[in-house]
């Protein structure tokens, strides 16, 4: 069975996070609060939330966030093709797990010049990571140590480790959780560059040998 790389898309392929943190200071300043959005990272939504001025509005917030964000047209991480290239070129599967639509998600790939780089697209709908996971490995008769998960978000990450504690998980910081919020939940790798995530991946790290064939190159 050939190794798979299951990628978050949110923060970790697209860059979202600056345009979710600029919407939503916009709608937060038309609801008359001055709160900042961007302590999103260091304390996560529910703090944030508990702690807002306007804490009966933030879930109407985040769904009109929610709706902005699927039709906005969003850039790619930096740096972030090249290593999604090198770890297909080193003979890895790759494919998008996440929340959102199909649609959006090829949108999204097909703007970015992504598509190439995943051989499938799997929306989770309103399911955990981790059950959403264990099923596929389930379903497809895939061992999950031959499985790793890309995220930036710490909710992924505790999901995961619940309902499919093979699988390896491989934290990026450059998402919606900082690396501190990450570390306290146990990946077992921390990237901080998408280069450094390719690299854990090319070197052998995640999965046990080191692919020389392509390291020969």
């Amino acid at each position: 069975m050939e190794n798979i790389i299951f990628h978050d898309l949110d923060g970790n392929i697209i860059d979202d996070f600056n345009f979710v943190n600029k919407m939503a200071n916009k709608i937060l300043k038309e609801c008359g609060s001055s709160y900042d959005f961007s302590i999103v990272r260091k304390y996560g939504l529910r703090k944030m939330m508990m702690f807002s001025d306007v804490p009966h509005l933030m879930p109407l917030i985040l769904i009109k966030l929610k709706k902005e964000l699927q039709k906005a047209d969003i850039d790619a991480v930096r740096g972030i093709r090249e290593s999604l290239g090198m770890l297909k070129e080193a003979g890895y599967q790759q494919v998008i797990l996440s929340n959102n639509s199909p649609e959006f998600s090829k949108r999204i790939l097909e703007r970015n010049d992504l598509s190439e780089y995943f051989s499938e697209i799997y929306n989770v709908g309103f399911l955990s990571k981790g059950l959403s996971m264990k099923r596929l490995c389930r379903h497809y008769g895939i061992n999950p140590e031959d499985t790793a998960y890309v995220t930036d978000e710490c909710r992924d990450i505790r999901a995961i480790k619940r309902r499919s504690p093979k699988t390896r998980i491989v934290a990026v910081t450059w998402g919606f959780n900082s690396e501190e919020r990450l570390r306290n939940t146990g990946p077992d790798y921390i990237a901080r560059t998408p280069k450094e995530m390719s690299d854990f991946f090319i070197s052998g790290k995640i999965f046990g040998s080191a692919l020389s064939s392509y390291r020969n190159k």
